[in-house]
């Protein structure tokens, strides 16, 4: 009898354990999820640089900006040049970040355009400099 009730009682055990790891790992996704803005990562390790680049030798290079400012709102996420993105289309925001003085936000680029740019650039001084 106790090896029937162990045979029963196991699956039914493995099975609730199972449910609730997956509940409570679908809630901490769901909360780290609502830290970023909303948007797409786009295909792995491309991400949406092909659209971004290709939009710059059209005749209207900023719809690649206005297509996601249209779906996500003036403030998004996105994966251009090798590394995910903030991208903030929004005066009053850019406003803000370009005023702090590296106190709040770091503004940066991917590693591939510092390389670029070089390390002198006048884009990638931050703070007193």
């Amino acid at each position: 009898m106790d090896t029937i009730w162990i045979l029963l009682m196991t699956p039914i055990f493995l099975c609730s354990l199972i449910l609730c790891i997956n509940k409570l790992s679908h809630k901490l996704k769901s909360k780290h999820r609502n830290q970023l803005p909303q948007g797409t990562l786009g295909w792995p390790f491309i991400g949406e640089t092909i659209e971004f680049v290709s939009c710059a030798y059209t005749d209207r290079p900023e719809s690649f900006m206005n297509k996601r400012r249209a779906m996500y709102g003036k403030v998004f996420k996105s994966h251009i040049f090798g590394s995910a993105t903030i991208v903030s289309t929004d005066a009053d925001v850019n406003k803000f970040i370009l005023q702090s003085d590296a106190k709040v936000f770091v503004p940066s680029y991917p590693k591939s355009l510092m390389e670029l740019m070089g390390e002198s650039s006048i884009l990638l001084i931050n703070g007193t400099l």
